[in-house]
This record gives structure tokens, sequence and C-alpha cells, in this order.
């Protein structure tokens, strides 16, 4: 931008521009103030709240379908977070709420988690793990999960825990109960409608979050997720990304040698490592539907009106009531999530032995992914 250009904006910076002609009312600066941080300390009582209810759907899912996931392990039912890396105002609403701590914070329980049931209580700060100190400070939150990921495999039965609770000292035992050992996290700063699965950790972000107004409407999307990390869906798509990567190279090689053209950004490799991630996207999402909604059964989740959930899906974006992409399409998962509601209810009230149905392959199916 030249100087005339900027002078010119510096000139309309004083004018000739309109205002409101109306006679406001003058505002108090410290009633504002006061009101800055009630909003502070509302948006922390709501975010502490929306924790508390994934963890909550998170371990009944997590718990209720152990014998079905492939990785499973102890879960103390209770998450906690570290306030030492918090930095502004709402550093100050924690403070307001809690006081000053370097301690890892009990921040949510499961409900007839193991926390709870050993007399574990929002708010505790953890001391100490089978005698041993739980870090303080930067860093706490990571050295806890390694701590605790080595404490329960060398002591799975039972766990002392020392918390101070209000300037005292409680020493509770904590039995771990058995659950599919896959993480669960809110990611409340991701802008997008979205819920995801690594094959480890399962995220959900706060729009999705919110349009999953009730528990049951959370838990579909839970479960989808856990669905994925259960049947192993991520490690599917690297191995056949990794498929089509090797067919790639090798047409790279093969242009390479019979016309001396090589492709210096391996234009097949690339393209066949897309293609192959990509294969079966839409069996996947439909099998995770599937899968999840036994899940859910299983957790005893309600299940009726299930498929609805792909009405308000479809609300948010309207072309994918048709359109089919790595996803089927909104109609198609209504459909299927209803016929997978009469399979269940059709099948008996006992919840252990709810299973999704398996398809053995036939001769003329081959290698395709059985779709349910």
């Amino acid at each position: 931008m030249n100087m005339i250009a900027l002078a010119a904006i510096a000139a309309l910076a004083g004018g000739p521009f309109l205002k409101p002609s109306s006679d406001r009312p003058e505002l108090d600066k410290a009633a504002i103030e006061i009101e800055a941080q009630r909003q502070l300390d509302y948006v922390l009582e709501v975010r502490l709240a929306e924790e508390a209810r994934v963890e909550a759907v998170a371990d009944r899912l997590l718990r209720a379908n152990a014998p079905l996931c492939p990785s499973t392990g102890p879960r103390l039912g209770f998450s906690v977070a570290s306030f030492v890396g918090v930095k502004g105002p709402m550093k100050e609403a924690l403070i307001r709420r809690w006081g000053a701590t370097e301690r890892l914070r009990v921040v949510s329980l499961s409900p007839d988690g193991a926390g709870a049931s050993a007399g574990l209580q929002i708010g505790d700060d953890l001391v100490s793990v089978n005698g041993a100190p739980v870090a303080k400070g930067k860093k706490a939150h990571r050295k806890w999960l390694k701590q605790q990921e080595a404490i329960l495999e060398e002591k799975p039965g039972t766990v002392s825990v020392t918390v101070e609770r209000r300037g005292e000292l409680k020493e509770l035992a904590l039995t771990p109960q058995v659950a599919c050992a896959y993480n669960v996290v809110l990611d409340a700063d991701a802008p997008e409608l979205n819920a995801y699965a690594d094959g480890r950790t399962i995220f959900i972000t706060r729009p999705m979050y919110k349009l999953a107004a009730s528990d049951d409407e959370l838990a579909l999307v839970l479960a989808h997720e856990l669905a994925h990390n259960a049947r192993r869906h991520i490690d599917a798509k690297k191995r056949n990304a990794a498929v089509g990567m090797l067919g790639g190279a090798l047409l790279d090689v093969a242009l390479a040698a019979t016309t001396g053209v090589v492709l210096s950004d391996g234009g097949f490799t690339k393209a066949g490592a897309k293609l192959g991630a990509g294969a079966y996207s839409p069996d996947f999402e439909s099998e995770a539907d599937y899968v999840g909604l036994y899940f859910m059964a299983r957790a005893g989740f309600t299940i009726d009106g299930a498929a609805d959930f792909w009405r308000k899906m479809a609300a948010e974006s309207p072309s994918a009531i048709f359109q089919k992409g790595s996803h089927p399409p909104t109609a198609e998962r209504y459909v299927a999530i209803a016929a997978a509601r009469t399979e269940i209810a059709s099948r008996g009230s006992d919840l252990a032995l709810l299973a999704p149905i398996e398809r053995t392959k036939t001769a003329q199916e081959g290698p395709k992914q059985a779709i349910r």
C-alpha cells in the first residue's frame, strides 16, 4: 500500500460519518468488569459440565463393550486437569472456583465408575497413587498418564489413591473396571462439526457435542467412533493406502522404464495412496453405524429414534442427503440405522448377549468388505 492510499485512509478515519442519536444510559465500568468475571465463571461451569457429561457417557460405552474390543484395560472412571498452564482471565476464574493449586485436580467423574464408587469427589487434588507421588506443575498431566498406565499394569486389582480435599488428606481404595482401552477427548476449541477416531483415541468437537442434545445422541456419536477403533478401521485404511501406494509406485517405475518419462513428484504413487486410503470408506462408515448401534444398546442407551440424528445432520449439511463421498448419504444412514434398530429389538433383552451379526464371505464376494 503506497503513501497516498495511507493518507486517504487516515483522512477518512476522521469523518464525516453518521453516528447513533439515541440518548443511552451511561455505563458503569465497574459493573462491566463484574459482569465479565461472572461470564468467565459461567463459561468455566459450562465447560466442566460438558467434560463431565462426555466422561459419563464414554465410561458407560467403554465398560459395557469391553468384551467386543480388541484392546482393553483397567479404567479408573475419572479425569484430571492441570491449571498451571492456563493463562489470562480463565485462570482467574479457576482460582475463584477452587483456589490456586499446582496439583492435578479431579474435574469429572463417571457416576458409577471406580473413582465415584471409592468416594472420590470432583475438586479433589491428587497427591499420591500406591505411595508414589503424583507430579505437580508443568507437564504434570502428561506424567500422570504415564504413571497411571504403569501402576495399572503393575497392580490392576486395587489402587490406593491419596487426595487432598479442603486441606485434609484422604486415602481411597479404587477397584479399576475393565473397559475398552481408548481415551475420549472433547475438543472444545475446534470450530468444525466433527467427531473422529485415530485407533487409540476418540475425539468429538464442541459443535458436534452441542448438536448431540441428549445423552442418547451423544452415545450414538461416540459409539460410532468406538466402532471405528474396535473394528480397526484406521489400521485397515492405512493398509489400503500402503497397497495403493505400492501399486502406484510400480506404475511410476513402469512408465519410466517404457517411455523414459520420470514423474519427479511420484504422481502415480501419490494417486495410488489416495485411492487406497479411500477404498471402502463408505462401507467402513456404514459398519461403524451398525456396530455402534449395538454398542449403544449394550450400554443401556435408548436406540429408539436413533436414526433421527441423521435428520439433524442433514439440516446442518443438506447436500449430504444425496451426496456420497467418504461417507454414505444421510438418507441412507437413516434407513440403515432404523433397520439395525429393528434387528437389535428382535434379538431379545439380554444386553450381554448382543453382538453385531457377522456375515461370512462367499466365494463370489471374494475379498470385498462385507457391508453391514
